[in-house]
């Protein structure tokens, strides 16, 4: 019997991780083999604002969710080839929730109004690449090698989709085009389903034709918002944030406004604006230069 016991050790062994939390007072048996690649923005189109465009690089991300039922620390874990990303300490992702990696957080949250999780360093390959997933302990647990060729999906590839698994709760192997389909809307979905199972009412990035647009930013005095065709004679509620959160400035308007900071007497610095309407919302983040 003592060889069969050590045996069912073993396995027990190979088919979790042992992870240490905290100062070591305490000891978890996590199943990374819950964790998941749900979402990739490879190659999202470039933005056009006002006179300028904005490379769509600056919007890539890459979204993994916990499909267990326990929570997972994924401190010390590590993303490398396509990117470079280490996870920090108490990195730990609860249960069916999200953990998203971006390329550069100022645009990522001027799209979808939040901060990612994490900011990587590097790019990904528009013409596909791989991506690998390290634990803490340097062991390889995820392996994902993309495309951008049929029978891959081809709309995320420079046409404003994302590549999002087809289920909900992925179990498959994520370098295998079956796993995935084009996400249903444009810029899709990070910290959330793909919004074919979503009902939250989360709006996404408007990419290559935003909400609004808003401009000279910085500026030196005056703010001009201008609202898209689909948008203009509508009820558009303009909120300005200091950093601390405080609303600075507020109205409501139809198809254009220009915000005056002189009158409004604003000290120089950085401000968030948020412009909403029944069906879109957008955050910019402006800068005053007096």
């Amino acid at each position: 019997m003592k060889p069969t016991f050590i045996l069912v050790i073993t396995a027990a062994i190979l088919s979790a991780s042992i992870t240490v939390s905290g100062q070591g007072s305490k000891t978890t048996l996590d199943d990374y083999s819950t964790l998941k690649i749900t979402e990739l923005s490879y190659h999202p189109k470039d933005v056009i604002d006002g006179t300028d465009t904005i490379s769509g690089k600056s919007y890539e991300f890459i979204e993994f969710k916990n499909t267990g039922t326990t929570d997972l620390d994924l401190s010390g874990f590590r993303i490398d080839s396509a990117i470079s990303y280490t996870f920090p300490v108490n990195s730990i992702l609860e249960a069916v929730k999200f953990y998203v990696v971006a390329a550069k957080p100022q645009y990522f949250y001027e799209a979808y109004g939040v901060l990612p999780s994490g900011n990587c360093d590097g790019f990904f390959n528009n013409g596909g690449d791989t991506i690998l997933v390290f634990d803490s302990q340097n062991s390889l647990i995820i392996t994902f090698i993309y495309s951008d060729e049929s029978p891959w999906p081809e709309t995320p590839d420079g046409d404003g989709t994302t590549l999002t698994s087809v289920d909900r709760n992925p179990t498959g192997d994520p370098s295998d085009y079956n796993y995935w389909t084009a996400s249903s809307t444009l810029g899709g979905s990070p910290f959330s389903d793909d919004y074919k199972y979503n009902t939250s009412g989360l709006v996404t990035a408007k990419y290559g034709k935003r909400a609004f647009t808003v401009y000279p930013n910085p500026t030196t005095q005056y703010l001009v918002v201008e609202a898209n065709s689909e948008n203009s004679g509508k009820n558009i509620y303009c909120k300005l944030f200091n950093l601390n959160g405080s609303v600075v400035y507020e109205n409501t308007f139809n198809t254009n406004t220009t915000i005056d900071f002189g009158t409004i007497e604003l000290p120089g610095g950085v401000y968030f604006l948020k412009l909403e309407t029944e069906s879109d919302s957008q955050i910019r983040k402006i800068i005053f230069e007096p």
